[in-house]
């Protein structure tokens, strides 16, 4: 019978392609990943005694790179083997495997030479193929089944050499310090929680320890609460608080890792979703937040490279905000009381100094602005809006009422409308007088300085300032006129309202 064939060369060329160094280290990132994996299946629970090494020479040519990466794995049994040898395989399907990560290995580098050490019938037994990018034969072997001394260890090593395209080669880390940045950022969530293997990485002779590296960035025991959402279901968020290195080459302080089985598939700032600038603990200030987010509705809508979710930004943004209302609530609530009190008080500040924006109760109005307002421009860039629309609201019903006069018959409720105009006309009023008199206050303080000043010089030779004066007088005489202006008009607004 015809059966359908794959076309592996094809399958490869449409594969997304990096645009940055997170997606150039997509390839490595799944071979840590199977390690990991393969140690689970050796050791279980004791994983942590599991060890993943990663040995990088050259990292700086991109076409004589070369990226060993080792693990004391359970290795490419018979079973491991077939699924290795199937495109599409379900075989980590319970663990969030897609059964695709290896041809990004394909899609990045030039060759690729698999050794694998295993136990087949109660005896170590090695295998070493070559991973080639071509329709005919993917897997060529070069052993199978060889015996190998009983003192040896089970496991698997994958060496990768020289970038294969462009894409990779123009994004792909050149530097060891951009490297670790981005291979730390990666699979920082594994390495908060630390309940992986250890990973060392060889950066042509400079070696870095995983999870420790990132560990001891850590302050504090972590934080942990599950919460019932009505569409997203059961989510767990485990937190850390950090010292502020653990936030290098991230966008922003704080940070949400949003997870799929296990593995962070994205990494979001939300310093404005928790406001609080920096944190502290246990004697320690300016810490970070880091929280790793888990749930089967992210486990259901990863792409099949496990890079991304199948969510538009907008859901991300909910999850997001959704998390991190219950951070605040749930894991932070003293240190965010502490912020709150402090805005509460620089809101109160902001109003003395623009009393225009106090046209409602403090609470109403912090509640109108982003949690992370502080700033007078944060203040006023969120209540804005609402100044303008209470101002429409104001001439609309005064309009209303002009309106209304021209009809034969006046409504049975006009009076108290009139009421509620003049009283809306006269808290406007006020609030327009409040900020007058900020202003003339300062306007009047800086007179009285400058005419003490003009005393303390009176008579002495040095007094050439006293031509910028006599210019300055001109300016508050006609400034304190105009003020005096505005007064009268006031007053006469105030009386012709009523």
């Amino acid at each position: 019978m015809p059966a359908l064939t794959p076309n592996i060369e094809n399958r490869v060329r449409k594969l997304p392609k990096p645009s940055n160094a997170t997606q150039s280290l997509q390839p490595l990132f799944e071979a840590v990943s199977n390690s990991m994996f393969a140690l689970e299946d050796r050791l279980g629970l004791d994983v942590a005694k599991g060890r993943v090494d990663i040995r990088v020479t050259t990292l700086s040519d991109p076409e004589r790179i070369e990226m060993v990466v080792s693990d004391n794995g359970i290795g490419l049994d018979a079973r491991r083997y077939d699924a290795f040898c199937e495109i599409d395989t379900d075989f980590k399907q319970a663990r969030g495997g897609k059964g695709v990560g290896r041809l990004f290995w394909l899609d990045a580098f030039s060759t690729i030479r698999v050794e694998s050490t295993y136990e087949r019938a109660g005896v170590l037994s090695r295998r070493i193929f070559d991973f080639v990018l071509n329709n005919d034969e993917q897997v060529v072997p070069l052993t199978e089944d060889e015996p190998v001394p009983g003192d040896a260890n089970k496991g698997t090593s994958i060496t990768f050499s020289g970038l294969r395209t462009k894409e990779y080669v123009d994004t792909f880390p050149k530097r060891t310090d951009t490297f670790l940045r981005y291979f730390g950022s990666h699979f920082i969530a594994d390495f908060l929680i630390g309940a992986g293997p250890s990973i060392f990485i060889d950066l042509d002779g400079e070696l870095t320890q995983y999870p420790k590296a990132i560990a001891e960035l850590t302050v504090g025991t972590q934080l942990e609460t599950t919460f019932e959402h009505k569409v997203f279901g059961a989510l767990k968020i485990t937190g850390f608080t950090c010292r502020a290195e653990a936030s290098t080459g991230l966008e922003g302080r704080h940070q949400l890792h949003l997870l799929a089985n296990g593995r962070t598939v994205e990494t979001r700032k939300v310093d404005n979703l928790l406001g609080v600038e920096y944190l502290d603990r246990d004697g320690k200030s300016d810490l970070v937040f880091h929280g790793c987010i888990s749930g089967d509705y992210l486990d259901l809508r990863v792409n099949e490279g496990r890079t991304a979710f199948n969510l538009p930004e907008r859901t991300l943004k909910e999850i997001s905000r959704a998390c991190m209302d219950i951070v605040r609530e749930r894991l932070l609530p003293d240190q965010v009381k502490k912020y709150v009190e402090k805005r509460s008080k620089e809101y109160t500040a902001f109003v003395e100094r623009y009393p225009t924006f106090g046209f409602d109760d403090d609470e109403t109005q912090l509640q109108r602005v982003p949690f992370h307002a502080t700033s007078a421009e944060d203040f006023a860039s969120g209540l804005i809006k609402y100044q303008i629309r209470r101002e429409e609201g104001r001439q609309n019903a005064l309009q209303a009422l002009i309106d209304t006069l021209d009809l034969e018959d006046v409504p049975v409720n006009f009076e108290r409308s009139i009421i509620n105009a003049a009283r809306e006309i006269q808290a406007s009023e006020q609030l327009a007088l409040a900020q007058h008199v900020v202003r003339r206050k300062l306007a009047l303080e800086l007179l009285e300085k400058l005419i003490r000043r003009i005393r303390v010089r009176d008579g002495k030779d040095d007094d050439y300032h006293l031509v910028t004066w006599n210019q300055s007088k001109l300016h508050f005489v006609r400034l304190l006129s105009q003020e005096q202006e505005f007064d009268r008009w006031l007053a006469g607004r105030r009386t012709s309202s009523f």
